[in-house]
This record gives structure tokens, sequence and C-alpha cells, in this order.
């Protein structure tokens, strides 16, 4: 009875931090993939922001996840619309953690996640 007392807390821990790293591991990969998807639209030469935009809030709607924020940049913060082929275009995506992972928050790991991808417009 002592060794279950003394350590069954122990073990919820782990279990229960397990878990939601493991949500937080997850989230990131879909934040990744959409900034991904978001990027694929904003090389083509004829796309503009707001499809770029439209694609990544697709994206994460489809796998549950509501963007804080998403920029489409060029380098050093240039509009989108000024873009010219050879041009670098960053995709960025934030995403509050509260209310976007299955489960609630026990540790606070982190309050948001973000993931950016920059290429080159075609």
């Amino acid at each position: 009875m002592v060794e279950l007392a003394v350590c069954m807390p122990v073990l919820f821990l782990i279990v229960f931090a397990s878990i939601e790293a493991c949500n937080m591991i997850a989230m990131k990969q879909v934040i990744c993939e959409s900034a991904y998807e978001g990027a694929l639209i904003a090389l083509k030469p004829d796309s503009t922001e707001s499809d770029v935009v439209d694609r990544v809030n697709a994206t994460l709607a489809s796998r549950g996840v509501t963007p804080t924020d998403v920029i489409v940049a060029g380098s050093g913060g240039a509009a989108y619309a000024t873009l010219a082929r050879g041009d670098t275009v960053t995709v960025t995506i934030q995403a509050a953690t509260n209310g976007n992972i299955v489960g609630p928050q026990l540790f606070g790991f982190a309050q948001s996640l973000s993931s950016s991808l920059t290429a080159i417009k075609q």
C-alpha cells in the first residue's frame, strides 16, 4: 500500500505529461503542414495573399485547429502583392494551444506554437 501511495502520483504525472507533450507535437506538425500548403499556393505566379490565407485556414480547419495569426510576406516584411518572380516569400502561422488541443492543458508547456516556411516565388 505504501509503495502504491508513493508511486501512483509519479506514474500519473508521467502519463499525463506524455499525453500533453504528444498533443503539442501533433499540433506543431499540423501547423508545419499548413505552412507548407500555404507556401505551395504562395509560389504560384497568379496567386493572391487571400488565396494563401484561405488555403492555410482550410488546412487547419480540416484538422480542428484555429490559427491566431497567418502572415504572408516577402523578405524584410515586404507586402506579398509587391513580390516578383525570384523573391522569397515566407508564410508564418501562429496558433494558441489553449482550445486547440484535445483535453486540458495541465502543465502549460507552451501557450502558443508557430511555424514559418520560406520559399522562392515562381
